[in-house]
C-alpha cells in the first residue's frame, strides 16, 4: 500500500474512519428521536378530531365523567371506573360545559356534545384529554425497550407503536381503551423495575400505576395479574433466575406501593363509604359495584359478530382472529422477528413482553364480551417491545437480506399506516379483502364514527330522503346535513337511498330475527362511506311518490 502522506498535524481520516453506519446514528440520537416521532403521531390523531363525528360510546363517558366534575358524584353507571371519564369531560367543563338534565348518560352525553360550546369544539376538547393516555404508552414502550434492549430498540419500538392504526384511532377517542392500554403496560414495566430495585421510593411509583390502572378500566383487574401469572410461569420453565431478587427484600416496598393504590382509588370515588353488593360496607362501594355489573354483564353476553356469525356469548378465538386481520401484517412480521430473538436469548427481560402478551390473551379469551380489538389494546405495547428490539436487531444484522427485510416490512407498515388515515379504528389488513364487515364490525369497522361523512355525501347526491336505522344517538338531520329521516324497512328498502350502519346490519341484524330475509344480505350497495356504512339506492318508479311517514 502507498504510503501515507507525511505532514504536520493529524492525517485526514478515511473513508471507513468517517462512515457512520445509520444504526449508530439512530441510537446517538434516540432521545430526540423519540420525541419527534410521538410529536408527528399526536399530530396525525389530532387531524381526525373534525373528520369523524363521535362513536357510540363517548357521550356517555363524556356525561359520567362531567357528573364526576359538576355534581361531585358518581351515579350515572359504575361498569366503568371514573379516571378517564374525568379526563375526557375535563376539557368541556373548563371550556363551560356542563350537565342537562337529560335522562340517562346517553342522552346527557349528547346534550354536552351537541350544546356546550358546539359540536366541533366540544368533541375536540373531549378526545384531547385523552392524548395524556396516549403519551404515557408511548413513554412506556420507549422506556421498557430503551432500558432493557438499548436505545436504539426504544426508538425502533415507539416508531412502530405510533404506526399501529388501533393504537392511533383509539387514542383519538374520548373513551377508556389507551387509558387502559397505557396503565397495563406501566404497571408492567413497574412490576419489572421493582423486582431489580425493591426500594421504598419505586414500591410508590408502583402502587400510583395499580392504583390509576385499576380506576382506568376494571379490565385492568384480571389482565394485570394474569400477565403476571404468565410472566413467573414462563421464567421457572426457562429456569433462569436472572431478574429475580430476594422476596422478603419487596415486602416494604410493595406495602407501601399498595397503600398508594388505595389511596389514589378511593380519591378518585371521592372518598365514599357506604353498601357493596357483599351485604356489608366498604370505602369506594362504587367500585365494587362496577365489578359486579361487568361480571353480570360477561355472564349475560353481548351481541357479537365474528366470520359471518352472530352469538350473544361470543367466540374464545374472536381476539386471535382480530388481532391476525386488525393487525398490519408487517408489524405481525417485525413482532415475529422479535419473539425468535427472545426465545432464544432465553433472558428473564427478553421473554416478558412475549409472557405478558400471552398471559392477557390466555384471559381474554375466556371473554364473552367480544366487541372489539380495543378490549385487548395493551397486546400493542407489548408486541411492539418485541418487534423494536426484533427490527434493531436486524439493523445490526450483517446479513444484508435480513436487513432488507427489516426496512421492506418497515416500509410496509408506515405506508399502511398513512395511508389509511382518518380511519384508523377501521384499519383491517390484506387477508380481509374489500368487504371487511364479513369478519368484524362493531368498533373495529363501524363505531358510528362515519355520520358525518354520510350526512356530506347524501347532500350532493341530492337526496331528497334518506331511510335510515342509527346506531349513534347523533343529530342528523340538524348538524351533520341528513335529509329528512324516513322509517328503515330492513326487509323491503324504501324507494331512494337507504343508510346502512354495518354493525346494526351484521351484529345486531337491524333488531329482526336471525331467520329474517335482510335486503342488505342480497343487494349491492351503491357507496361505502367511509369504511363502515354502506348507501344503497333504490330507484323511483316513474310517475309515482313513495308513501311513507317522515320519522
Amino acid at each position: 500500500m502507498p504510503a501515507r502522506p507525511k505532514g504536520k498535524g493529524k492525517s485526514a481520516p478515511t473513508q471507513i474512519e468517517t462512515e457512520v453506519p445509520l444504526a449508530v446514528t439512530f441510537e446517538r440520537y434516540a432521545g430526540w428521536l423519540a420525541l419527534v416521532l410521538v410529536l408527528v403521531a399526536t399530530i396525525r390523531i389530532v387531524a381526525t378530531y373534525s373528520m369523524l363525528n363521535h362513536t357510540h360510546d363517548e357521550p356517555a363517558h363524556v356525561a359520567a365523567g362531567m357528573e364526576w366534575l359538576e355534581k361531585r358524584a358518581y351515579q350515572f353507571e359504575h361498569q366503568h371506573p371514573p379516571l378517564t371519564r374525568v379526563v375526557a369531560a375535563l376539557l368541556p367543563r373548563l371550556d363551560g360545559g356542563h350537565l342537562w338534565g337529560r335522562e340517562g348518560m346517553w342522552n346527557e352525553g349528547v346534550a354536552i356534545l351537541y350544546r356546550s360550546g358546539g359540536y366541533e369544539r366540544t368533541l375536540t376538547l373531549a378526545r384531547a384529554g385523552n392524548l395524556v393516555f396516549f403519551w404515557v404508552g408511548c413513554a412506556v414502550v420507549y422506556v421498557w425497550a430503551r432500558r432493557y434492549f438499548g436505545p436504539l430498540p426504544g426508538a425502533c419500538a415507539l416508531l412502530l407503536f405510533t404506526l399501529i392504526p388501533a393504537v392511533l384511532g383509539h387514542a383519538g377517542l374520548a373513551t377508556t381503551d389507551m387509558g387502559l392500554a397505557a396503565m397495563v403496560g406501566a404497571a408492567l414495566l413497574m412490576t419489572l423495575v421493582l423486582l431489580e430495585k425493591p426500594t421504598v421510593w419505586m414500591g410508590v411509583l408502583w402502587g400510583t400505576c395499580i392504583g390509576l390502572g385499576v380506576v382506568s378500566k376494571f379490565s385492568f383487574l384480571p389482565f394485570y395479574p394474569s400477565c403476571l401469572a404468565a410472566g413467573v410461569v414462563f421464567h421457572f420453565w426457562r429456569t433462569r433466575k436472572e431478574g429475580l431478587g430476594p422476596p422478603g427484600k419487596l415486602v416494604v416496598p410493595v406495602l407501601a406501593g399498595l397503600g398508594v393504590a388505595f389511596l389514589l382509588i378511593w380519591a378518585m370515588y371521592r372518598f365514599s363509604y357506604g353498601p357493596t353488593p357483599y351485604g356489608f360496607p366498604l370505602p369506594f362501594p362504587e367500585l365494587f359495584s362496577g365489578i359486579e355489573q361487568v361480571r353480570n354483564h360477561n355472564r349475560a353476553g353481548h351481541p357479537a359478530y365474528l366470520l359471518g356469525q352472530n352469538s350473544s356469548d361470543g367466540f374464545w378465538y374472536y381476539y386471535p382472529v382480530a388481532l391476525m386481520v386488525k393487525t398490519p401484517l408487517a408489524f405481525l412480521g417485525l413482532a415475529g422477528m422479535g419473539l425468535v430473538a427472545a426465545w432464544r436469548s432465553g433472558r428473564f427481560h427478553s421473554l416478558m413482553p412475549l409472557a405478558f402478551s400471552c398471559g392477557l390473551l390466555a384471559f381474554a379469551v375466556t371473554s364473552q364480551i367480544n366487541i372489539g380489538i380495543r378490549h385487548v389494546l395493551p397486546l400493542y405495547l407489548m408486541l411492539a417491545v418485541l418487534a423494536g428490539w426484533g427490527l434493531a436487531r436486524a439493523l445490526k444484522e450483517e446479513s444484508l437480506w435480513v436487513k432488507r427485510l427489516a426496512m421492506g416490512l418497515l416500509l410496509w407498515l408506515g405506508i399502511a399506516s398513512v395511508w389509511i388515515h382518518p380511519d384508523y379504528i377501521a384499519y383491517f389488513n390484506e387477508l380481509t379483502g374489500d368487504a371487511p364487515e364479513e369478519v368484524l364490525v362493531d368498533s373495529d369497522l363501524d363505531w358510528g364514527q362515519d355520520v358525518k361523512r354520510a350526512g356530506k355525501y347524501l347532500k350532493s347526491a341530492g337526496a331528497q330522503w334518506v331511510a335510515y336505522q342509527p346506531f349513534v344517538l347523533a343529530y342528523d338531520e340538524e348538524v351533520h346535513g341528513f335529509p329528512p329521516i324516513v322509517a328503515f324497512d330492513p326487509v323491503n328498502p324504501t324507494p331512494g337511498w337507504n343508510l346502512v350502519s354495518t354493525t346494526v346490519w351484521k351484529a345486531l341484524r337491524f333488531g329482526q330475527k336471525p331467520a329474517t330475509p335482510l335486503f342488505a344480505d342480497r343487494l349491492k350497495p351503491r357507496q361505502r362511506v367511509g369504511r363502515g356504512m354502506l348507501l344503497f339506492y333504490i330507484p323511483i318508479p316513474p310517475g309515482t311518490r313513495p308513501q311513507f311517514e317522515v320519522r
